[in-house]
């Protein structure tokens, strides 16, 4: 087992094996990597739909407070003078404002809504409820959504950093008839609606901000409410604990941020969603990045959420035993191919020794053959010798002697006539088995030999008073054959139906054009052959129950011999034949006329 072991090692098939091997490898690892994308896709799709349903419905709640309480006549009578009025009347107007909406400012908050903030036409900031002692500073170069709501007098919402804090802004013109007068805002923070996707959708997640975002527009005195981020030092975060689900902890972050550190930074520079799976023993983290961009399409921020996930593990054990699974079933078969292959060797060295065995008792039957033909024709010579002179010399001895001496040459004559019938058969066959049949296919009008075999054939039958009727319709019939392997043919087919046909009946042979074929049918008036020793009737040595009606000798090689030799003159042979009906045989040859 060990030494075939080792000859498969250095065998072809061993080659094969790695390269479907390497092969199935790359087409389970292509499936496994698609389904990791497709399942990394589809937990992308999920954030991405919570997190825009509650920034949608926040915008519907922001859009129902511009209509009803703020964009209403009593509001706008407080406002329009602000951007016109003094210092004091300013003031003024900021506590009637105040008054008039800190009530609907608290239950704002309660709705998670953090900001109410009026703005004067050229943006400065005139009242934030949330930090109603900061004012006056103008927000042209830091809040673009302002900027763009008072210069385009029309709605701006989206995700926008801010001077005190980050979130999204829904930023709404104000308008005293056909007059602008400035704008208001209300915006909600990325906790409140942090808070939201975890109570509706279960989902926890973190925002983390560009360090150079908020360095550039926040106060300095709100920069402590950031804090680098654990994963990105070039992130930052708020300055809370994560919301993190009770199987994480803060090691186990820096852990998945070790090893994945290497990629991390210059995935998150691509602004693309992306999802990150990572083992940590036992089981695997999912983490997931999806991009912000603020109100200027610009890339600014990332949510990013993370949780153990252990169905990538499941999947990846499914992987491994697969890959194991298809590897023993892939050897297996390798192995069964390269025994297969060396006992296909081992059955094509019998054969070639079988063929070399055949072809010797070939070239022996062919000796055989000849070599008896010798003392046959010396035997068959001095029988007829012996005739010949018994029948000239009347006296030379008694008439009872002369005509048993007759009979035996006449037995002996016989005899050596069935014995020539059967060497010339076996040497024909033992050629056609060697090859060596050799066939000149010529044009030629094969009528004459035809009519000259009928009349030869037709004294024979007389002997057991058959009638041969022959009939053609026209002078000529040209054919592509061998003459002389023709002749072997019409000689086995004429004389088999005389053989099998019974006393004082009729063979019927007829030549004619038949389709672009030469056809030539020889009907006899016999038993008839059943069907199935129809199935064998061209085989070698095929012995029938139908017997020779005179007594005549058969070998069972003449039929095969006919089937040879019209296969190499491309014609065609068969028989047609019921029991007790006779039997007719049919010859076809092509036509001259179709050769090309």
């Amino acid at each position: 087992m060990n030494i075939i072991y080792k000859k498969f090692l250095t065998s072809r098939y061993f080659l094969l094996f790695l390269f479907m091997e390497a092969l199935i490898l790359s087409g389970v690892w292509y499936f496994y990597q698609s389904y990791e994308q497709q399942y990394g896709k589809e937990v992308i799709d999920k954030i991405d739909t919570a997190f825009r349903t509650t920034i949608n419905g926040y915008a519907m709640v922001s859009q129902t407070l511009y209509d009803e309480v703020i964009n209403t006549p009593k509001i706008i009578d407080i406002f329009k003078q602000a951007h016109t009025a003094t210092t004091e009347q300013q003031i003024d107007i900021r506590q009637q404002l105040f008054s008039e909406l800190d009530p609907t400012y608290q239950r704002l908050k309660q709705k998670n809504l953090r900001q109410l903030h009026f703005h004067l036409p050229d943006n400065t900031s005139f009242l934030r409820f949330h930090k109603p002692q900061k004012f006056g500073d103008n927000l042209s170069k830091v809040r673009y959504s302002v900027s763009n709501t008072n210069l385009y007098k029309q709605k701006s919402q989206g995700f926008e950093e801010g001077k005190i804090f980050n979130g999204f802004r829904y930023v709404f013109p104000l308008f005293d008839g056909k007059q602008h007068i400035g704008s208001v805002e209300t915006s909600v923070s990325f906790d409140a609606i942090r808070n939201e996707v975890k109570k509706v959708y279960g989902l926890d997640y973190d925002i983390m901000l560009r360090k150079e975002v908020v360095a550039q527009k926040l106060f300095k005195s709100e920069l402590g409410n950031y804090v680098p981020c654990v994963l990105d030092r070039h992130f930052l975060c708020e300055n809370t604990k994560i919301k993190q689900q009770e199987s994480i902890s803060d090691p186990i972050l820096h852990l998945l941020t070790d090893k994945m550190k290497e990629t991390l930074h210059e995935e998150l520079n691509s602004g693309q969603a992306f999802v990150k799976n990572i083992q940590l023993r036992s089981t695997f983290y999912e983490m997931v990045f999806y991009p912000i961009d603020n109100v200027q399409k610009q890339h600014v921020a990332y949510v990013m959420t993370y949780s153990p996930d252990n169905r990538l593990y499941h999947l990846r054990t499914e992987f491994m035993i697969l890959l194991i699974s298809i590897t023993f079933t892939n050897g297996l078969i390798f192995m069964f191919l390269y025994h297969k292959s060396n006992n296909n060797k081992l059955i094509a060295e019998k054969n070639k020794h079988l063929t070399r065995l055949n072809q010797d008792k070939n070239e022996f039957l062919g000796i055989a053959a000849h070599d008896l033909k010798n003392p046959l024709q010396a035997i068959q010579g001095s029988a007829e010798l012996i005739e010949l002179i018994l029948k000239e010399e009347e006296n030379s001895c008694k008439p009872e002697c002369k005509a048993d001496m007759i009979d035996f040459t006449q037995m002996i004559t016989g005899s050596v006539e069935r014995m020539f019938a059967l060497i010339t058969n076996l040497l024909d066959v033992n050629t056609i088995e060697s090859g060596n049949v050799k066939i000149n296919l010529q044009n030629t009008d094969i009528l004459p030999m035809l009519q000259t075999v009928v009349n030869e054939y037709s004294q024979k039958a007389q002997a057991k008073n058959i009638t041969i009727h022959f009939s053609a319709s026209k002078t000529h019939y040209s054919a592509y054959v061998d003459m002389a392997a023709l002749r072997q043919v019409l000689d086995n087919l004429i004389s088999n139906a005389v053989k099998y046909s019974p006393y004082g009946k009729t063979v019927y042979i007829q030549i004619s054009d038949n389709q672009g074929q030469i056809r030539i049918e020889i009907q006899d008036q016999g038993t008839g052959i059943s069907p199935e020793e129809q199935v064998k009737l061209f085989g070698k040595f095929a012995r029938l129950s139908s017997k020779p009606t005179g007594d005549e000798h058969s070998t069972g090689l003449g039929l095969f011999i006919v089937k040879k030799l019209v296969d190499a003159m491309q014609g065609q042979v068969w028989c047609e034949s019921q029991l007790g009906h006779g039997s007719t045989f049919i010859a076809e040859f092509v036509h001259s006329g179709l050769k090309t």
